[in-house]
């Protein structure tokens, strides 16, 4: 968890507590009035997909970790 933290910049709590209706409300609220993006902007990705995807980024990186350990045990 630390390293997605890390590699997102946003503490641990954000994603313990994450809400995605919140967080949808909060870039519509913040970005659509100020003029960065227009009404009928609408995103390319999920981000919860891209957590998703850093998540089996990780787990295939320790698997692989896992098994050299396990091929260096057994010599």
């Amino acid at each position: 968890m630390e390293e997605v933290t890390k590699v997102l910049k946003v503490p641990v709590e954000a994603i313990k507590s994450f809400d995605e209706e919140k967080a949808i409300n909060f870039i519509n609220n913040t970005f659509n009035h100020s003029g960065l993006f227009n009404r009928d902007c609408t995103l390319n990705f999920n981000p919860v997909d891209k957590i998703v995807e850093l998540y089996g980024r990780m787990i295939k990186e320790k698997e692989a970790i896992i098994e050299e350990l396990r091929k260096m045990a057994s010599k």
